[in-house]
């Protein structure tokens, strides 16, 4: 994939594998760009394109804008909805001989409940694995981490084997992790064929394998080399 903005001379590949890092010194133009990104990845219109080929891609359907590192919001309504329907098709295929016996069962059970009460009960077996679902209210687990790397990588492996994001941006993510747990994270990208580019203010250590564009405070696109 290609990223470009209409800023921008330089033009970003986005494969797995390859790091890219966009430096934007001057602190106004830093907002509004992560600012437009923000708004396209939520479906708006703005000047990046990400495309394949001769195919436009759209962002909000594609990538993903980490911007927090301190609240990971894995059960958003969205993912446990998708979670819920990939779960859903796996135990009626592994498992239906199961779930048509926990429907005999709860048959039979508010067949006794009806007895005992005063007033006839209706109830439906059709949607057992709704109503398990929904009873036992399935969420994901998010307290056991070991670090913010650990929840970071965590996050995106919700994102990708869930809702099928491959792309993902970060916003000032060299604040946060220190040049080992980097080095950690481009190589766990990198087996599981995460596109990464990372958005920062500041030029800060390099890491070996980055690709590095600096837009200085007089607007000049510099690349920077690493080993």
């Amino acid at each position: 994939m290609i990223l470009c903005h209409e800023d921008f001379e330089t033009v970003f590949e986005i494969i797995p594998g390859r790091i890219n890092v966009l430096i934007v010194e001057n602190e106004g133009l830093f907002y509004k760009y992560c600012l437009e990104l923000h708004q396209q990845v939520e479906g708006e219109d703005g000047r990046f394109c990400l495309s394949e080929g001769d195919k436009k891609i759209p962002l909000c359907k594609h990538a993903l804008l980490i911007d927090s590192y301190l609240d990971f919001n894995f059960n958003e309504k969205k993912i446990l909805s998708k979670l819920t329907q990939q779960l859903k098709a796996s135990v009626n295929e592994k498992y239906y001989s199961e779930v048509t016996e926990i429907a005999q069962l709860w048959g039979a059970l508010f067949e006794k409940f009806s007895l005992e009460s005063c007033c006839n009960l209706e109830y439906s077996t059709d949607d057992t694995l709704s109503l398990l679902f929904k009873g036992f209210d399935i969420k994901i687990d998010m307290d056991s981490f070991d670090s913010l790397l650990d929840e970071i990588l965590s996050y995106m492996r919700v994102w990708s084997d869930v809702m099928g994001i491959k792309c993902f941006f970060f916003i000032n993510l060299k604040s946060y992790l220190t040049p080992q747990e980097l080095g950690l994270f481009y190589h766990e990208c990198s087996l599981n064929e995460y596109c990464i580019i990372l958005f920062e203010n500041q030029h800060k250590s390099s890491i070996e394998g980055e690709k590095i564009l600096l837009i200085d405070q007089d607007l000049c696109e510099i690349p920077i080399i690493t080993n």
